[in-house]
């Protein structure tokens, strides 16, 4: 014994058969408390977990094939389990003999079972550790058994166990398989081992190695003497390697696990992120959680086993009363209360041993009774107190992402997570406590808000400014002349909204009643049913990101799944009368589970919900389940003309390209949409000229424009763009008794648009020819000028093609620009009339009332008065080379069209 002892180093337990002997007690007494928080039958399948691993029998519960691997090192059931097991699960059970060479190496309970913490709602890990020689076939086999008894623990026996294959060699490597709902990946490795070391219970096989080694002795070394020095000991010891310094990337990367897993458990993984914190903050300088456990190993001082919650729990008050965060204390003693789940206000003649154990530290904590007796009550918490307490858990999340990302920059951690898994738990933290517009937040998590009254009073209570809600909804049944007297679960500006919420937050179910307080004539309780029960079946009656079987939505991008679209009653509220839908509620539903309701109120509600909807679909490959419904049965009428509006404009749209424009009219505005890169924008122009300016705006040569022709108007105006071909400049020329209309397609997307007064359309005709003649020269030499007249006929707009005859003028106008200047003061240019050139610096502001006056003297008596036209338009020091066709001429037309307009304006004032 001497020798073993100078073989293995001064240790605080010199004796390590002694230690060996300590370790076996104190697994047995883990094993016994976490038998006495399972029901009987519970008890009975634990017990049983060994063998049922250990052989293969068709009558035995995980069964899969005779092939599957089976046989524990180490591992005798002997004559009373198996008359156990054909008692309470197979009589025709019998006992293959023993494997020359067993598969599995040990077998481990791990995590909160034998502690404090563990409650009836908690699960059971299991490892289960495999020789490194399996193929991937035996594996596979292996995983589908214990699969099996994973299905068999939660049907027969309401127990949810996750068994999960380990190999200690690959272990040791750092090889992790991809994670999945209840696997952490890639995120952790020594957080991992040092979790499992301080809560492992040994079920059958090996022992772990790395308790025998004492804390104070190099790891490697001691365990290599330990082989050569007690052989017949180190056969029956796994190694799964020690827990030295744990990476900084290994912090970051296991701290993101668990704020995912906070999405569904808020509380529980309150706890690890706070530990996940403190080892961050103190890993130089004290050592992880195990460490502690295995030096109590070691000394002979410890009777008992550590609780490892209860270690969790010392270790992290210490860490935040050092930090004077009181807050964050109160917040983990409730987490640390509510992950137990027990009742302490409740009076019981027996007390358990966790419920001893909890008394006194609560009593340490000094609550009061009220206090122990409102946490009690959880389950019956209001949801404005379920949103409180839900407000205080984001806020420390928040807070744990923070610290996560400066501790990452600080120590410039290399995340030991991987890119795809990063990217799929960004994802879900994204989906689940991401604030955004219109987005309907939920309180998920472990609390679940109630209502005394199961009666939901929905109160239309109008808008009196921007700034005041359209809706509220309230607990227990209220008249609308009495709804401020009540505290609002929640307000907003669309009934479909709060439904949306409500849903979402569990306060609807199949025993809730609606009461509907409105002084609207549209607005009926029926109608409020039907709306409840259309989202019902609609909305994801779960968050996505928390749960396992959703994991592959997360792998891609989120989309849009369905949208549901309600559309309200039109109302003539226009100055003209002009009936117009002044509300529509948008409901959309994300590949992620997100739910977003947008209302679109006000005189653009409709042109804005096409744009939200078609924008939707084009801006993504996949499908879009689409559904369009009357908010009323008046809006049926409406519903529909919606439907057939957004039909068209997806049909342009849907395999539309960059620069593709559509005009539509409602009321008395027209709305041009344009997809920019996959992105659909939305102008308003109040009037046709605001309109004309958008359509002169630059475009790509190819895009096409389409009109949605209601009004003779725009009838005109989808002829004309009709006509767009691309690289050929082409005029149309409409004449409207005294005046005329030039519509100039560019040859790149553009229409250029400009009503003049006109008297000759020959003279007008003639100078536009001039005007456009150097931007040909500059742009489009090879291309022809092409000119036709746009006419009504039978009802129907005509294009013909035709030339217009050149007419002599006594009058050539050139404008020669000398600057730009911002503000009232206009723009500063001279003008040439002929051979009489006006100067800025002369006239000023008055420069075309000289001109006008000019003109008229210009004029003989006979040929009375006529409207004049630009020639030309010239640039001093100013080169626009860079600019392209669309843009060059858009700016010409438009100075031509202001200062034509400015000109004949004075040339009529002075007739007068």
């Amino acid at each position: 014994m001497q020798l073993l002892k100078t073989r293995l180093g001064r240790s605080q337990a010199a004796d390590t058969k002694a230690v060996f002997r300590r370790l076996q007690h104190f697994n047995q007494q883990r094993l016994e408390r976490a038998r006495s928080l399972l029901g009987p039958r519970q008890q009975l399948f634990l017990d049983f977990l060994p063998l049922l691993l250990h052989s293969n029998h068709p009558s035995l519960p995980g069964f899969k094939s005779l092939a599957c691997p089976a046989g524990i090192v180490q591992f005798d059931p002997g004559k009373e389990m198996v008359e156990r097991v054909k008692r309470h699960l197979s009589p025709n059970f019998r006992l293959s003999a023993p494997t020359e060479r067993p598969a599995l190496e040990a077998v481990y309970l791990m995590g909160s079972l034998g502690s404090i913490a563990h409650a009836p709602s908690s699960d059971i890990d299991v490892w289960v550790c495999h020789r490194p020689e399996l193929t991937s076939k035996e594996r596979l086999e292996l995983r589908a058994k214990c699969d099996a008894l994973s299905a068999y623990a939660a049907s027969a026996l309401g127990l949810e166990m996750h068994l999960f294959l380990m190999c200690a060699e690959e272990f040791r490597a750092g090889e992790r398989k991809a994670l999945s709902g209840e696997d952490c990946g890639s995120t952790q490795h020594f957080l991992l081992l040092d979790e499992f070391y301080r809560s492992s219970i040994r079920l059958a096989g090996k022992y772990l190695a790395w308790w025998l080694v004492p804390p104070d002795e190099n790891y490697s070394l001691t365990f290599e003497r330990l082989q050569h020095g007690q052989r017949r000991l180190a056969a029956n010891l796994l190694d799964l390697g020690n827990v030295h310094s744990i990476p900084a990337g290994e912090f970051v990367g296991a701290g993101i696990w668990q704020l995912f897993k906070a999405i569904s458990a808020p509380h529980k993984s309150l706890i690890k992120l706070l530990l996940i914190e403190a080892y961050a903050r103190e890993h130089r300088h004290l050592p992880p959680l195990s460490e502690e456990v295995r030096s109590a190993l070691h000394s002979k001082a410890t009777k008992e086993p550590l609780d490892p919650y209860l270690q969790i729990y010392r270790r992290l008050e210490a860490y935040l009363l050092a930090r004077e965060e009181h807050e964050r204390l109160d917040l983990l003693r409730r987490a640390f209360y509510f992950k137990s789940e027990l009742r302490l206000s409740q009076q019981r003649d027996e007390l358990s041993w966790r419920e001893k154990e909890m008394r006194t530290l609560v009593s340490s904590w000094g609550w009061s009774d009220d206090q122990l007796r409102n946490l009690d009550m959880r389950d019956t918490w209001h949801i404005h107190r379920v949103r409180a307490e839900h407000q205080a858990l984001v806020r420390e999340l928040t807070g744990s992402y923070r610290f996560l990302q400066a501790f990452a920059s600080e120590h410039k951690a290399d995340q030991l997570i991987s890119s795809r898994e990063m990217s799929i738990l960004g994802r879900k933290l994204f989906a689940a406590y991401e604030r955004q517009p219109d987005k309907i937040d939920r309180v998920d998590g472990d609390l679940t808000p109630t209502l005394s009254d199961n009666t939901l009073s929905f109160c239309y209570l109008g808008k009196a400014d921007a700034d005041t809600p359209n809706w509220a909804v309230i607990e227990g049944r209220v008249s609308l002349s009495h709804w401020s007297q009540s505290k609002a679960l929640r307000e907003g500006d669309s009934l479909t909204a709060l439904i949306c919420w409500c849903l979402g937050n569990g306060l609807i179910n199949s025993d809730t009643r609606f009461h509907l307080a409105s002084d609207h004539p549209e607005h009926h309780r029926g109608k409020l049913e039907s709306l409840v029960q259309i989202l019902k079946s609609q909305l994801p009656a779960y968050t996505y990101a928390a749960h396992a079987n959703e994991h592959r939505r997360f792998e891609h991008a989120r989309q849009v799944e369905g949208i549901i679209c309600f559309v309200g009653n039109a109302s003539q509220q226009q100055p003209h009368g002009v009936a117009i839908v002044r509300h529509i509620d948008v409901v959309s539903v994300t590949s992620w589970g997100e739910v977003f309701c947008k209302a679109h109120t006000g005189d653009h509600a409709v042109a804005e919900a096409l744009q939200h909807i078609a924008g939707s679909v084009v801006s993504q490959k996949a499908e879009i389940a689409l559904s369009i419904r009357p908010f009323s049965a008046t809006a049926e009428h409406s519903s529909q003309r919606f439907a057939s509006d957004l039909q068209a404009l997806l049909a342009f749209f849907q395999h539309g390209k960059h620069g593709d424009r559509y005009i539509y009219e409602c009321g008395r505005t027209y709305y041009h949409f344009q997809l920019k890169q996959q992105n659909l924008r939305l102008n308003k122009a109040a009037s046709f000229s605001q309109l004309a300016t958008l359509l002169a705006q630059s475009a790509s040569a190819s895009s096409r424009i389409e009109v949605c022709n209601r009004n003779p108007r725009l009838s005109a105006l989808c002829e004309v763009a009709n006509l767009q071909r691309e690289g050929e400049l082409q005029v149309v020329f409409q004449r409207r008794e005294e005046a005329a209309d030039i519509y100039l397609l560019d040859g790149h997307g553009a229409i250029h648009y400009q009503p003049l007064l006109c008297h000759h359309s020959n003279i007008m005709l003639t100078h536009l020819n001039y005007f456009l003649k150097p931007l040909r020269q500059q742009y489009l030499v090879a291309s022809p000028l092409r000119w036709f007249e746009l006419f009504e006929e039978s009802g129907k707009w005509k294009l013909a093609p035709f030339k217009p005859e050149a007419q002599s003028d006594k009058l050539r106008i050139t404008v020669k620009m000398l600057a730009y200047q911002a503000g009232s003061e206009g723009l500063r240019f001279d003008i040439q009339i002929n051979n009489k050139t006006l100067h800025f610096a002369q006239y000023g502001e008055d420069i075309l009332k000289h001109a006008a006056r000019y003109i008229r003297d210009l004029l003989p008596e006979e040929e009375g008065l006529r409207f004049c036209y630009l020639s030309r338009i010239e640039h001093a020091g100013r080169n626009n080379s860079k600019a392209g066709f669309s843009e060059r001429s858009a700016e010409e037309l438009s100075l031509k069209a202001s200062i034509e307009e400015a000109l004949n304006s004075a040339l009529l004032a002075g007739a007068d």
